[in-house]
């Protein structure tokens, strides 16, 4: 097991805490809740009657449901019509940080609107649900503007914007608040959830277990089509905002075994979710508990989407109408969803007994297909991090065929100041690419066709089939960024790639798109601009407040706290993400408004 797993684990079961309520802002008729008062998770699991889950209130819901079925052919998919899309990589809080600044710049520059639709992965999915479902101004929740020279150690140690200060805050007693109340409820598997609901979305309102719809419209019809959901809660996004797609990973059903060809890609957005993919599998059984399946399972997976609202349970059968549903237990909330798409052990656990313990989980059932028109049963599924399975967020924003992505690439891990560069960038080398030993962001080259180096099932990665630009074009793309970090220069480069199809991810291909990457990495031009206290700070290496900056750690990165950062890190993160568009800008007005 590797340690980052072993760390959060341990951090589950050693320490303990509290989470303070909340105030709920959502509406009447769009989120529902009049009574704003949200009760703490340790309040529920002391006192049976009260509960933070404002459904629980409710008597017991609709046993079926009417929703609307989106059978995507790839050249269905294809048609969507995004101009300007956005993927936001994962990367826990250091993907949140940079990208918040990122778009507090976008903001700045009146840019942001031109984009259409955001894929979002882990800790991007963190950040993009709040931008596209927090009320505010944006200046609250981004923070105000800010200039390099007056950042010194005393600025920095302010409080910072509003999305981010739950970076600060997502400490172990909130960790390990959500782990005792699973843990007093018999539900192991929504700890994960109950701390990023809690810690990320509570004090914006949005933790409620609400149904989601894409708008006032599409939720008047939700319940024109299904009377019982009347007085229903619903959470809705902002309207001057991008739609969102939230990736996450579905693995094999519990009890069987994950393997590079039978995990695939899950999309939840307001409207839709499922997954594209339309195949039959072959899950065999885990080993080492009687309990365990004996035989090998055959089903089919993927085929379309669903409605929200709808997702999650049974299949339908003969009794059921057209377009009839047995409706899910509980809905679907925005929560649920975030914490789904963020937990990044998961790809791990899902090959032994734990995992089947505190992985979160899914009922799922495919819709069929003229090439698969049998109606399978729905299975209960472990699912985790989308970026267990493609972590740029690209590959569905290209599956809608999506003319421009700008991509905010959350680099682990800065590239390798030792490899010959000079000789591998060189006209006309003939140096065979290192993707691994060059440190180029795995991300990145598995979109080039070099999934399976970047990528192993033993420590939860499957991008084997992530392969969506023709090979050749990952060296100039990796020299590209070279030089502009050698330089010292906003690592921000943009081109034009050849789409090529991919039937793993739905992908038509075939086009070309115009691509804007936003790479994190050491940027001289920004930090020669700081204070000297600031710059002395960051000379320190891992003994100082500013260790490993700009690229931290998404976990460990402070002894005291397993994933949270302090107020000076975030506050010259988000700064370093800002500056990076700012520095660049006229490139940056360009891609969005040419």
């Amino acid at each position: 097991m590797k340690g980052h797993t072993k760390a959060l684990l341990a951090s589950f079961l050693l320490a303990s805490g509290a989470a303070g309520g909340s105030t709920n802002a959502c509406a009447a008729g769009g989120c529902g809740l009049e009574d704003s008062d949200e009760p703490s998770l340790l309040q529920v699991a002391r006192h049976k009657k009260v509960s933070p889950f404002p459904w629980w209130k409710k008597p017991s819901g609709p046993k079926t449901l009417t929703a609307e079925i989106f059978k995507p052919t790839a050249d269905a998919l294809a048609n969507h019509q995004i101009k300007v899309g956005a993927s936001i990589s994962g990367g826990g809080n250091r993907a949140y940080t940079y990208s918040m600044g990122i778009l507090r710049a976008l903001h700045q520059l009146g840019v942001a609107s031109e984009i259409d639709f955001v894929s979002s992965v882990s800790g991007g999915t963190w950040l993009a649900s709040l931008y596209v479902y927090a009320k505010g101004s944006d200046e609250d929740l981004l923070g105000a503007p800010t200039t390099p020279s007056e950042l010194n150690l005393d600025a920095l140690k302010r409080a910072p914007s509003k999305f981010g200060q739950r970076v600060v805050a997502a400490n172990n007693d909130k960790i390990m608040t959500a782990m005792t109340f699973a843990t007093l409820t018999g539900q192991l598997h929504k700890a994960w959830q109950n701390f990023v609901g809690s810690t990320y979305l509570q004090p914006f309102g949005l933790n409620g277990d609400h149904y989601m719809a894409e708008d006032a419209a599409h939720m008047a019809d939700i319940k024109k089509r299904n009377p019982a959901l009347k007085k229903a809660w619903f959470t809705l996004p902002r309207t001057d905002r991008p739609k969102l797609g939230m990736q996450c990973i579905l693995f094999a059903p519990l009890g069987y075994n994950v393997s590079w060809d039978n995990v695939v890609q899950l999309e939840v957005s307001a409207r839709m979710s499922g997954v594209t993919r339309n195949a039959k599998v072959i899950y065999a059984p885990m080993k080492g508990n009687a309990s365990y399946p004996k035989k090998n399972l055959t089903t089919v997976l993927g085929g379309g989407f669903i409605e929200t609202f709808a997702f999650g349970g049974d299949a339908p059968t003969k009794k059921n109408k057209p377009g009839q549903v047995p409706a899910p237990k509980t809905p679907t909330s925005l929560a649920e969803v975030v914490g789904l798409s963020s937990m990044s052990p998961a790809g791990e656990l899902a090959q032994n007994d734990l995992g089947l313990t505190v992985n979160p989980q899914v009922k799922y059932f495919n819709i069929p297909s003229a090439e698969f028109p049998t109606q399978e049963r729905a299975m209960v599924h472990g699912i985790g991090d989308g970026g267990s399975i493609e972590n740029s967020g690209i590959v569905p924003l290209l599956g809608r065929g999506a003319k421009k992505v700008f991509w905010i690439a959350n680099s682990f891990g800065p590239m390798n100041r030792t490899y010959p560069w000079e000789e591998q960038c060189a006209e006309g080398s003939t140096m065979k690419f290192d993707v691994i030993k060059s440190g180029f962001l795995g991300q990145a080259s598995a979109l080039y066709g070099y999934g399976k180096e970047a990528s192993s099932i033993p420590t939860g990665f499957f991008w084997e089939h992530n392969h969506v630009f023709k090979k050749e074009g990952a060296l100039p793309l990796a020299c590209a960024i070279w030089k502009l970090v050698e330089a010292g220069e906003p690592a921000v480069h943009q081109w034009s790639e050849e789409v090529l199809p991919n039937e793993y991810f739905t992908v038509k291909g075939g086009y070309k798109v115009d691509l804007m990457i936003v790479y994190l990495e050491n940027m001289k031009m920004f930090t020669d601009k700081l204070p000297a206290d600031t710059q002395d700070a960051i000379a320190q290496g891992d003994a100082g407040p500013l260790a490993r900056f700009p690229i931290y750690r998404t976990q460990g990165q402070n002894a005291e706290n397993l994933i949270s950062y302090t107020n000076t890190q975030v506050n010259l993160l988000a700064a370093q993400g800002e500056h990076t568009i700012m520095m660049a800008q006229d490139k940056v007005k360009k891609f969005f408004t040419e």
